[in-house]
């Protein structure tokens, strides 16, 4: 029983290097029904200790990693004991949820699809990119994708990527703050998003020809003649 699990955890991992696919779900499916319903304490190490390092390579060459669920799932059953008697419900749970992330990751994709996760992760942007430490992560769990695929997918559907997405924002917002208050340069750009003045400074001229300074005193300059 033991040579036949190693035997189909090798053929598993080797699917892992041509990406999701069926075949790569009714592998990992059969890995499931292969468990043994009762092992010695020994084994139930060497099979977890197995069976887990193809599913963590799995979750990560895969980008399922990206979603709280998964990675939930993952270590919740890395920090079960082996030695107790769930392991074998416990390990079935996991392989059969990221058995079913798998199904909806390979999924034929629509137009429709794709514009719904590009319109969801534009939500996103506008929500958060006022938070320094908003990052592609983010984004790509919002979209339940990875992170090479959301940014693919974002840049693909709108000509940019994220980074353009978020300076944009910042610089939009900080112009607004430059115009109608008093903040100094300092806050705005902490306002906005950005951790020091010299960031908002660098972003601001290159999207708009020039610096925060300039463009206030010119906003400040029009509004005392209107």
């Amino acid at each position: 029983m033991l040579e036949l699990l190693v035997s189909h955890s090798q053929v598993l991992a080797g699917r892992l290097a041509l990406g999701p696919s069926a075949a790569l779900i009714d592998d990992l499916n059969a890995l499931a029904n292969r468990l043994p319903a009762a092992a010695k304490p020994s084994e139930r190490l060497l099979i977890c200790g197995l069976v887990g390092h193809v599913v963590g390579r799995l979750i990560y060459s895969t980008g399922l990693g990206n979603r709280p669920d998964i990675a939930n799932a993952f270590m919740a059953w890395a920090a079960s004991k082996p030695t107790s008697d769930q392991w074998r419900p416990e390990l079935v749970d996991l392989i059969k949820c990221c058995s079913l992330a798998l199904v909806n990751l390979t999924a034929p994709r629509t137009a429709a699809t794709e514009d719904a996760r590009v319109s969801c992760g534009l939500r996103l942007i506008d929500l958060r990119f006022k938070e320094p430490s908003f990052s592609r992560r983010d984004l790509a769990t919002e979209m339940s994708l990875s992170v090479w695929h959301a940014a693919r997918l974002l840049r693909s559907s709108t000509g940019l990527n994220f980074y353009a997405h978020v300076h944009n924002r910042r610089v939009d917002a900080a112009e607004t703050l430059l115009k109608e208050t008093r903040l100094s340069v300092k806050e705005v750009a902490a306002a906005v998003g950005y951790t020091s003045s010299n960031q908002l400074g660098r972003h601001f001229k290159r999207l708009r020809g020039v610096t925060a300074v300039t463009y206030r005193r010119r906003a400040s300059v029009a509004n005392s003649a209107t």
